[in-house]
């Protein structure tokens, strides 16, 4: 059972697909996510990628996340989605995409208005981390300087330190799994 852990919706519980499609963020490691990233949530456009069933998108909409993209492929997952929407009342604050990342975020859709939260929890040991990651820095945004771009990944995977438009902040490894935390770089 999956309960979100902060906010306006602390301790409500939510729908998760069936079966090992997808994997949520365990409740400690969105407690350490949402830690990490303080108040830059608040009042911010939010992207939860390789969502499954917006555990952390709907974390990021409970400690007031001005609005969450989710993007998301499984079918299951998506019903799973669109029905914690419907049960938090949530349609006006939230948009759903479904479609496949990281290809996606090459796409004129992916046009986020910064400053903005970018987290992407991309499925284990298949290489999508790293992929995702350059995709969303050869975006060619201006980020600005209060822009966080967090990627979740399996603990022995290693991430650059800067790629594109991000520098590291950051990495907390937490369990199984690792957060690495990126800011804009600054510009020389």
């Amino acid at each position: 059972m999956i309960r979100i852990t902060g906010g306006e919706f602390k301790g409500r519980k939510l729908k998760s697909p069936e079966g090992w499609g997808t994997r949520p963020t365990p409740s400690r490691v969105r407690e350490s996510l949402f830690d990490v990233l303080g108040d830059s949530v608040e009042g911010r456009e939010f992207y939860d990628l390789y969502a499954g069933c917006g555990a952390v998108g709907f974390e990021a909409l409970s400690r007031a996340a001005r609005r969450v993209v989710f993007v998301e492929s499984s079918r299951r997952a998506v019903a799973a989605l669109r029905a914690n929407v419907a049960m938090l009342d949530a349609r006006s604050n939230v948009r759903v995409v479904v479609k496949e990342l990281p290809h996606w975020l090459q796409t004129e859709e992916f046009a986020p208005e910064p400053p903005v939260v970018v987290f992407a929890d991309p499925p284990y040991r298949e290489g999508l981390a790293e992929k995702t990651l350059a995709a969303i820095a050869e975006r060619s945004i201006d980020w600005g300087s209060e822009s966080v771009c967090v990627v979740q990944a399996e603990k022995e995977c290693r991430l650059v330190e800067t790629c594109g438009h991000w520098a590291l902040r950051k990495c907390y490894v937490h369990g199984d799994s690792a957060l690495w935390v990126y800011d804009p770089a600054a510009s020389g």
